[in-house]
């Protein structure tokens, strides 16, 4: 199932607005517990802020991934073989300057 450009665009602004509210409120909850009474070895709250970092830092790595990919699939596509003007219906030897020597 494929969606019209406008809205897959609505979803992809949803998704991304809650990729960085989730980040947003990450950091806010990490700052609020960053001060707590650690128990040493088992701490939860020392355990749920390195879970966090790990999970950032993997999230920033798919990122620059998925930059270089789509960078390398830009640079590495083929070129049309037609003219970008060239529609079935008005395409003639005139439209595109092509000599017919007969």
């Amino acid at each position: 199932m494929l969606l019209r450009p406008s809205k897959r665009k609505k979803v992809f602004a949803a998704f991304a607005a809650f990729i960085i509210f989730s980040l947003v409120f990450t950091m806010l909850a990490m700052a609020a517990i960053i001060d707590h009474e650690c128990i040493g070895d088992g701490c939860p709250f020392c355990m749920a802020i390195k879970a966090a970092v790990s999970f950032l830092t993997s999230i920033k790595l798919i990122a620059l991934f998925m930059f270089f990919a789509a960078a390398l699939a830009f640079i590495i596509q083929k070129p049309s073989q037609k003219p970008v003007s060239c529609n079935p219906c008005i395409c003639s030897p005139v439209i595109l300057k092509v000599r017919l020597n007969t």
